[in-house]
């Protein structure tokens, strides 16, 4: 690991990290052999908001957001509207967790317990 690199969040037993560039861009590896799309930690560094990547090939209901802590316990899953739904994307912002699902719906959650505040279908 490079000196302009530092571990803001990991996870041993899932081979899991977070890390912060010099420039103060965020990178991370896989989450237990799966790629991650993003991941967000807390800002105590306790916890992290992991969005594993939408596989296209998964042809059932994929609950690839959700919240874990440092032992690598779930936190929450983000709900999902349909039994074929996964979420495609997701941002923090300063009104909570923003993601879309590929059914069409943009969710704002709130990033303490995965909460839908609020559902829109954007079709």
């Amino acid at each position: 690991m490079s000196a302009e690199m530092e571990v803001i969040f990991s996870i041993q037993s899932r081979l899991f990290a977070v890390f912060r560039d010099a420039d103060g861009s965020t990178h991370w590896s896989d989450y237990d052999g799966k790629k991650v799309s993003t991941a967000f930690p807390s800002d105590d560094g306790t916890r992290c908001v992991v969005l594993s990547h939408p596989d296209a090939l998964v042809k059932t209901r994929f609950e690839n957001l959700f919240c874990v802590d440092r032992d690598g316990k779930t936190i929450w899953t983000a709900e999902l509207q349909d039994k074929h739904d996964r979420y495609v994307d997701a941002n923090m912002e300063s009104d909570g967790l923003h993601a879309s699902t590929c059914s069409c719906y943009h969710m704002t959650l709130d990033p303490a317990d995965g909460r839908v505040i609020r559902r829109v279908f954007t079709k």
